[in-house]
């Protein structure tokens, strides 16, 4: 009897022994599961930060939605007596703003403005823009490494944007606009658009000239010049990137004898034109002109003064030919 207590004793405990190291198994297993999981996700707070950052980016971009669109109006120069169309495109894009825990990029929506002078030969001005939609201010500025800096801060009240548009530390213009759509252009080559936009302003100027020079005064007691009319040639010159440019040619007796580059003040009214011939190789005659353009559909005419390096004068040019050979 005592072998069979002690028989049965030695099963109980052979039985519990097999259940101890059964469940030692499995809490081992247990514990190379969440090894694995932490080996998977090391850290789960950046799922967070994911998902507040996407819910972040969501309301911004509603925010911007809301203001983007074009917006058209004018561009007033008080000091030179003359507005022009302008055209302000609202829109924003994804920029980068750092790295994540993984060195991943992230982004934020980023509000930038693009300004159009419709009829200027400038370049279009790139803003990148700050908006605050409690009150409704938009603060609209190039970039740091821009060439020519403009700063533009204003209120948008019913669609309106209305303020000083400041270059440097001067007022450049006024600008008001108005939205006009919510649509933001699809532009495929916004440079080439501009190239194109500057080209159909300057192309009226190309073409031949009938020239004269006259009231002719001396810087010579010992010199006597009288009138003539030089050759007077303007043309276009298109370069592979940049915004194109006039040429002008002065030619005496059929054969050129100075060529510039033909500068226009286009916010000014009449239109001002400059060309500025320096001594140099290559130039057998140098002169400064300056002066306004007279333009209608048909005809264009440029009077003002040029100045030689032995005497000045008054100087007249009316386009005979729409081009040059």
């Amino acid at each position: 009897m005592l072998r069979g207590v002690w028989c049965c004793s030695s099963f109980e405990g052979w039985r519990i022994h097999n259940m101890v190291s059964s469940l030692r198994y499995y809490c081992f297993l247990f514990f190379v599961y969440l090894w694995t999981l932490g080996c998977s996700f090391p850290d789960q707070q950046p799922l967070g930060d994911l998902q507040r950052d996407l819910r972040d980016r969501d309301k911004i971009n509603d925010i911007f939605r809301s203001i983007q669109g074009t917006y058209e109006g004018s561009l007033e120069f008080p000091q030179y007596q003359r507005s022009t169309e302008a055209l302000l495109i609202l829109s924003f894009r994804e920029t980068p703003v750092g790295t994540d825990n993984d060195g991943q990029n992230k982004f934020r929506p980023r509000l930038t403005g693009r300004l159009i002078q419709k009829e200027l030969i400038f370049p279009d001005i790139r803003f990148e823009g700050v908006y605050e939609p409690v009150t409704g201010d938009i603060t609209l500025s190039t970039a740091p490494d821009a060439k020519d800096k403009y700063f533009f801060r204003t209120r948008l009240i019913g669609g309106v944007l209305q303020g000083e548009l400041r270059s440097q530390d001067a007022i450049y213009g006024y600008l008001k606009v108005k939205q006009t759509s919510q649509d933001v252009p699809q532009i495929f080559n916004e440079r080439k658009q501009e190239i194109n936009r500057v080209k159909s302003i300057l192309a009226p100027y190309v073409g031949q000239y009938e020239a004269l020079v006259d009231e002719i005064e001396p810087f010579f007691s010992n010199i006597s010049i009288t009138p003539f009319a030089p050759g007077f040639y303007i043309r276009l010159i298109e370069h592979m990137h940049e915004l194109p440019t006039l040429e002008l040619t002065f030619s005496m007796d059929h054969l050129p004898v100075a060529t510039g580059v033909v500068h226009l003040e286009t916010r000014a009214n009449p239109i001002e034109i400059s060309v500025s011939i320096p001594r140099g190789p290559g130039v057998s005659l140098s002169f400064n002109l300056v002066g306004h353009v007279i333009k209608d559909s048909t005809q264009i005419e440029i009077k003002g003064r040029i100045t030689f390096p032995t005497f000045k004068g008054r100087i007249r040019a009316i386009r005979k030919i729409q081009s040059v050979q």
